[in-house]
């Protein structure tokens, strides 16, 4: 709500793949996630939209050890045309057991 009880919809989504070729794994995820102002009126500065899209490629070294490195664009915007934009990547291990 907005601090006076007038309800904020929101909704949004994640669409995610992945194919492998061995012991390789390629990856793609889109998402949205979305908020609508309240009815009695709202801060134009409040988000309206984030969203963001990762490609990442991931190599099972073991059963339970996987190196991976992902590339992620991810964008939100405010109600008033305010956006942000930003690019990050990152690399590491997952260890499962």
């Amino acid at each position: 709500s907005d601090g006076l009880g007038n309800a904020r919809k929101s909704d949004g989504y994640l669409i995610q793949g992945t194919y492998a070729i061995g012991a390789v794994k390629f990856g793609v995820n889109y998402g949205v996630s979305k908020l609508d102002l309240a009815t009695g009126g709202d801060d134009p500065f409040l988000l309206k939209e984030n969203s963001k899209v990762t490609g990442g490629i991931y190599y099972s070294l073991a059963k339970n050890l996987t190196i991976l490195g992902e590339v992620s664009g991810v964008k939100t915007q405010a109600h008033n045309g305010n956006e942000n934009k930003s690019t990050n990547g990152n690399f590491g291990a997952f260890m499962s057991f």
